[in-house]
């Protein structure tokens, strides 16, 4: 029996008779596998996913044959105040920028910076180095990419790699998931993360969470600014970056360079139809994103859209960058095929998660790493991966 699975957010197979049929279809880094090891006489069919359409009040940056990949929107803020020292102080009026990543067309990879987190750089493989991998990203191509959380030093939350703990975990923060497919996913450490039966590549930490279920914070609401990070100058009012998902499993990035509060941010991703979001870095040194209207292949071509007033040009993340970051790849163009990491395992040490009874994952420490390959085991899975060749018949 031909079977494919997929792997999604919340996936649910139903076996009806001698089918399998693949309910709720959503998510980011979409995987179908063929399974042939046995023989039957019972025929399996697959509904082709529907095309990502355009949406009013978005605007498209990339496209493939499967439909949308990414678009863009910008959210404006109002006017607003806050108490600062014991005297009411203005908030300007704000512009964010928000890149949307499509859930079925676009799939994600994080790297570590050449500093933070501090070490990383002697463990990792090529694919999670401090710059774009163009051997495997380039594969399908890369459509955007943006910054990572804080500092190691901030002691903003853990981070885990291929089952490595490079920074500890915290018992209820926010948390990124990457699996082996590229789909991203945030829930909350100790109660939706970590995820079981699913193979996950990156854990990576950030404060709390600023989003969920569509409402912001209590803690962004009240103003409680210290819990969201060390401003600049002690001086709350900072440019601020942030991911969310939505209803239906997009990625949205969601960043400005103004001086706005967590507050603010927190709007501008309920505005951008976050469901669970939370906060990354801040400060006017760190924030930078870009997007390219078609898949980068090579480093000599170029993001066409960038944060404005951003102090770096997405390019570093090509050339090489401090901290760690996003890369955002297009899926391969047949919805039957796509991307998938096997990732590294040197030697390691079985840990329970303190939040926990269980096994959740195996961790050690950085220190003790040894050097893993060159690069993950980066294959294209499933079916109509390659362009077919055109025939050329023999001339009579």
């Amino acid at each position: 029996m031909a079977k494919f699975e997929r792997y999604l957010p919340r996936h649910v197979l139903l076996r009806i008779g001698g089918a399998l049929i693949v309910a709720v279809i959503l998510g980011t880094g979409a995987v179908f596998t063929l399974d042939t090891s046995t023989t039957t006489t019972t025929t399996t069919t697959t509904t082709t996913l529907p095309p990502q359409l355009p949406q009013v009040g978005w605007t498209v940056v990339s496209t493939s044959t499967r439909g949308v990949m990414v678009d863009t929107k910008v959210i404006n803020i109002p006017r607003s105040s806050f108490t600062f020292h014991g005297v009411a102080t203005s908030i300007a009026p704000s512009g964010f920028t928000v890149a949307r990543f499509r859930a079925t067309t676009t799939a994600f990879h994080w790297h570590v910076g050449s500093i933070d987190p501090p070490g990383a750089t002697d463990i990792v493989t090529s694919e999670a180095a401090p710059s774009i991998d163009w051997a495997t990203e380039g594969l399908a191509g890369v459509v955007g990419a943006f910054n990572g959380g804080f500092k190691s030093i901030g002691g903003a939350g853990g981070i885990i790699l291929d089952g490595h703990q490079l920074e500890p975990m915290l018992s209820g923060e926010a948390t990124i998931a990457i699996d082996q497919y590229g789909h991203l996913s945030i829930g909350q450490w100790g109660t939706t993360m970590p995820l079981h039966n699913t193979k996950v590549l990156v854990y990576r930490q950030n404060l709390g969470i600023l989003v969920n279920h569509g409402l912001i914070a209590t803690t962004a609401l009240d103003d409680d600014w210290p819990v969201w990070g060390s401003p600049l100058n002690h001086f709350p009012l900072q440019p601020r970056t942030g991911i969310g998902i939505d209803a239906k499993g997009n990625v949205i990035y969601v960043a400005t360079m103004s001086k706005v509060l967590p507050r603010q941010l927190a709007q501008a991703l309920v505005k951008a139809g976050a469901v669970i979001g939370m906060q990354l870095d801040m400060n006017p040194f760190w924030p930078i994103m870009g997007l390219a209207s078609s898949p980068l292949h090579a480093p000599t071509q170029s993001f066409d859209v960038t944060l404005p007033g951003s102090e770096h040009s997405p390019q570093v993340f090509e050339t090489g960058w401090e901290r760690d970051f996003f890369v955002a790849m297009a899926e391969p163009a047949s919805a039957t095929c796509t991307i998938a990491s096997t990732g590294w395992t040197p030697s390691t040490t079985t840990t329970t998660n303190p939040s926990s009874s269980v096994v959740t994952t195996s961790t050690v420490g950085a220190s003790i790493f040894s050097k893993p390959p060159v690069t993950h085991n980066v294959k294209l899975l499933g079916t109509d991966c390659l362009p077919k060749k055109k025939v050329v018949k023999p001339k009579k």
